[in-house]
């Protein structure tokens, strides 16, 4: 359940964090440290406003980067994962998929066939 009173700024500030830092490690224990909350109380607080985990906003914000790049550059897939934050080819194919539903690859592929589409 979301909780619908006013969040606390300090939340704000953890999104704001992460839309600017996606492409480096993002901790829990550095955001809280930087908002001055404990780990606890930010892994509580931040889905019950939002209704996502911490780990997974951060995933799904570093996604949609990702498929910006893949729309817009012919980049190879280690290098898109590398520039959204993640160390490995293979973890960033695995977590793209969990939340597109399509490896990169395909979503690539994808993007270029609609595309096509829409130039004819």
């Amino acid at each position: 359940m979301v909780k619908k009173d006013s969040q606390p700024a300090y939340l704000e500030r953890v999104r704001e964090i992460i839309q600017r830092d996606y492409r480096d490690t993002i901790t829990a224990d550095d955001l809280a440290g930087e908002v001055g909350v404990s780990v606890s109380t930010l892994e509580h607080e931040f889905p019950a406003y939002f209704g996502i985990t911490l780990h997974r906003y951060v995933n799904e914000i570093r996604i949609n980067h990702a498929k910006h790049l893949l729309q817009q550059k012919d980049y190879p897939i280690y290098s898109v994962a590398h520039q959204v934050g993640y160390n490995s080819a293979a973890a960033f194919s695995s977590i793209f998929k969990k939340v597109t539903g399509h490896t990169p690859k395909d979503y690539r592929n994808k993007k270029h066939l609609e595309d096509a589409d829409l130039q004819e």
